[in-house]
């Protein structure tokens, strides 16, 4: 009896689907008609339309690409149903913290926080080692506390190649750190991330980095020199301010624009720089103060300065200059006197 009963039901449920079908054929035909009709082509009623094989064969074909759509909830209009696309999995930060003595070993997949990292730093670490698969130093976003910020027994970091991005205040205040080479991979170094670190001596900067935030590495007041690489197009405001006693830096060809005073605030020591052909742009105050400045070299490519980009700087004495930058000069209040043209 079981049995009869679900064929009895099967029967019943294949009937209606079958009448279902037909009534959206039917339905389907007489929306074919009217359309035609509407045209002007063909004025007779339905019932007297003689329906053609390709016609019956096409109507069916849609019919049942209404079921398969309605048969995998996806309300899509006749025609070929595009295939779901697949979403990209998301990256999910894993950190993972091991001491050994004074080093503090790094490892996972993500961006790497304070809040990561907890109060191991104050275990006696002096040492830290990241390795690869971390591709951001990030900070907290409701109170900007950078990743190693405030580290001050912190003197030796060693970073991974897979690190994409050092972002704000990251090391702000490690007062012991005395140098650091960044990773070929390194793209950005983000808003004040190096700020007052005063013991920071030397910096390797790699080819592959893009932008330097503001005031990166605002007070650094051990840092002697410091080589930018090709690919920077840009030097933001108060980048290098208070470096008293930076006294050489090399800027890159593909250099455009130097920010507002990007080597003020008493940049003491730096004697002399050359400015690359494809500098564009100098912001107000941009080497101010630079008490030490006796000479500067101007490439070609010069279109707008500041007023006060050289104000205060007392022992500059010389210029050199080509003729094209005279009109420049003259608007920025650049002493003539003191200009060899080339």
């Amino acid at each position: 009896m079981k049995t009869k009963k679900k064929t009895k039901k099967k029967t019943k449920k294949k009937t209606k689907k079958k009448l279902k079908g037909m009534s959206v054929l039917l339905t389907m035909l007489t929306l074919i008609f009217a359309l035609t009709a509407c045209g002007g082509k063909d004025t007779r009623q339905p019932e007297d339309i003689e329906w053609s094989d390709e016609e019956i064969e096409n109507a069916i074909e849609s019919l049942e690409q209404i079921e398969n759509a309605e048969g995998t909830g996806r309300a899509e209009s006749v025609g070929e149903l595009e295939p779901e696309q697949e979403e990209e999995p998301e990256v999910v930060d894993e950190i993972h913290l091991r001491l050994d003595g004074d080093t503090l070993y790094l490892s996972g997949t993500g961006t790497v926080k304070s809040s990561d990292i907890g109060n191991a730093m104050n275990a006696g670490v002096s040492n830290v080692v990241i390795e690869e698969g971390i591709t951001r130093l990030g900070y907290i976003e409701m109170t900007w506390v950078g990743t190693f910020q405030n580290c001050e027994n912190l003197t030796s970091i060693t970073l991974p190649n897979s690190l994409e991005s050092i972002e704000k205040n990251a090391f702000v205040n490690c007062k012991s750190l005395t140098s650091i080479t960044l990773p070929e991979g390194l793209k950005s170094i983000g808003e004040s991330a190096f700020e007052n670190c005063d013991s920071l001596t030397s910096i390797t900067l790699p080819d592959s980095l893009e932008s330097i935030g503001e005031s990166a590495f605002y007070g650094c007041d051990s840092l002697t020199s410091i080589t930018l690489p090709d690919s920077l197009e840009s030097i933001g405001k108060w980048t290098f301010y208070g470096c008293k006693s930076l006294t050489s830096i090399t800027l890159p060809e593909g250099l455009k624009s130097i920010g507002e005073e990007a080597f003020s605030g008493g940049c003491k020591s730096l004697t002399s720089i050359t400015l690359p052909d494809s500098l564009e742009s100098i912001g107000p105050f941009a080497f101010a103060h630079c008490d030490a400045l006796e000479e500067v070299t101007f490439g070609n490519g010069l279109t707008g300065m500041s007023g006060h980009a050289f104000d205060y700087c007392s022992s500059l004495i010389k210029i050199n200059a080509p003729e094209s930058c005279q009109e420049v000069f003259l608007k920025a209040g650049i002493d003539l006197s003191i200009c060899e043209w080339y």
